[in-house]
C-alpha cells in the first residue's frame, strides 16, 4: 500500500467575468495543491492522469528537464536519485472557480534504500486467536535489502500496525537495531494486542524509508 501528504496553500481568490465563463483555462483555480511520495532507486513511477492532461518532470537540484508528455505516466523510472518535480497542467472548462482534479505539482523523493517484503514467507509463532493477548507471539518476515552503495545500513524504525473491526496488533522488532545487509535478511516482530473472532486483518509493516507497505491476512481470525 502506497501513504500520500496533501499540502495545501492558499493563493488568493479567482474573480471570473461573466462574459469568459465559458472559456477553457489551464491550471486557473484558487488553489495550489502539492503531493508528495516516496520512492526506491529503480523503482518505476506511475500516476494515471486525464488524457487532455499535460506534466513535465524536471531534477530539482538543477531545474533539468527531464521528460513531459499527455495523459497517464507509466513506468517512469527516474535517472538518479534525489528529488524530482512533476508540474501538471490541467485543463478545465467552468462557470466559475472550482477544485482541480489532480494536484499541481507531486515532488518525488527517489531513495537509495530499497526495502523489499517477501511476504509468501510470513510467519507467526503461534495462530491469531480471537480475544486472546498476542504479547507472546511473533512475526517473521524475509526481506530484501539494496542500496546504491551496497553497505550494510541500521533499520531503527521497524514497525508494525494493523487495521480491521475491533482489531489492536501491533509490533515492533525484536531487536531493535536490526542491521540489514545487502540481499536477504530474516526480520521478526514481537507483537501486542488482541483481535476479535470472525474478522480480517491488514498488516501495515513500515519499510526502511518510512513507508507503509501491506499485508492482508487471507483467513478471518478465529
Amino acid at each position: 500500500m502506497k501513504k500520500f501528504i496533501l499540502s495545501i496553500l492558499f493563493t488568493g481568490i479567482l474573480f471570473v467575468n461573466p462574459m469568459d465563463a465559458k472559456t477553457s483555462s489551464e491550471n486557473n483555480f484558487q488553489e495550489t495543491r502539492v503531493e508528495q511520495r516516496v520512492i526506491s532507486f529503480n523503482d518505476k513511477f506511475s500516476y494515471e492522469l486525464d488524457e487532455n492532461t499535460s506534466w513535465s518532470i524536471s531534477n530539482t537540484k538543477n531545474n533539468s528537464s527531464l521528460q513531459s508528455g499527455m495523459g497517464s505516466i507509466t513506468d517512469f523510472v527516474f535517472p538518479e536519485t534525489g528529488t524530482f518535480t512533476i508540474e501538471i497542467f490541467e485543463v478545465i472548462t467552468q462557470t466559475d472557480c472550482s477544485h482541480t482534479h489532480f494536484p499541481n505539482k507531486i515532488v518525488v523523493e527517489v531513495s537509495p534504500l530499497k526495502l523489499a517484503f517477501d511476504f509468501s514467507t510470513i510467519k507467526f509463532n503461534n495462530e491469531i486467536i480471537g480475544g486472546q493477548s498476542q504479547d507472546n507471539n511473533t512475526i517473521t518476515v524475509d526481506v530484501y535489502f539494496s542500496n546504491t552503495k551496497n553497505e550494510s545500513i541500521e533499520f531503527t524504525n521497524g514497525q508494525l500496525a494493523s487495521a480491521g473491526v475491533g482489531v489492536t496488533i501491533e509490533g515492533k522488532l525484536v531487536d531493535e537495531k536490526t542491521i540489514l545487509t545487502p540481499g536477504l535478511n530474516h526480520l521478526t516482530y514481537k507483537l501486542a494486542g488482541t483481535a476479535t473472532s470472525q474478522t480480517y486483518v491488514m498488516f501495515n509493516f513500515i519499510d526502511i524509508n518510512n513507508q507503509v507497505v501491506s499485508y492482508y491476512l487471507p483467513t478471518k481470525i478465529k
